[in-house]
């Protein structure tokens, strides 16, 4: 899971990248349901609650995963090299999340963003011309 994440949903994504992963993240996830243990022992057992974390880690890791490949613009970290600019007009929206029993991936829905201080734009990401308030960028 963790070198899946490095290597396909990093810092830097791509849409064949994003559903690589998805695609071996939801592997990994049915997997994950059927542990195994080795160990019999009823003391403190660090495979068992590997074992019990696993798939609520490989939920999310699907969230992030599913959720970037279907957000096809760039925004503050989530960058895409396939969609390298903003969409305000299609995606000035939350993503929230929902597993229905038996899925394999989440239920995303779209929730509208309500402006209250600040209208959308640049943050000044990297390099920008616009310095911040007491001098520095």
């Amino acid at each position: 899971m963790e070198q899946v994440l490095q290597d396909k949903v990093y810092i830097f994504r791509n849409g064949k990248d994003l559903e690589s992963a998805v695609s071996t993240l939801q592997e990994l996830y049915k997997r994950s349901l059927k542990i195994g243990l080795r160990t019999q022992g009823k003391a403190v057992s660090p495979e068992l609650a590997t074992a019990l974390k696993m798939p609520g880690m490989l939920k999310l890791a699907l969230c992030i995963a599913y959720g970037a490949s279907q957000r096809t613009e760039s925004r503050g970290s989530h960058f895409r090299e396939d969609f390298p600019k903003r969409d305000d007009a299609n995606w000035l929206k939350r993503t929230l999340a929902y597993w229905k029993q038996g899925d394999t991936l989440p239920t995303l829905k779209y929730e509208d963003v309500k402006i209250t201080e600040l209208p959308p734009g640049d943050r000044g990401y990297g390099e920008s011309a616009t310095p911040a308030p007491g001098g520095g960028k």
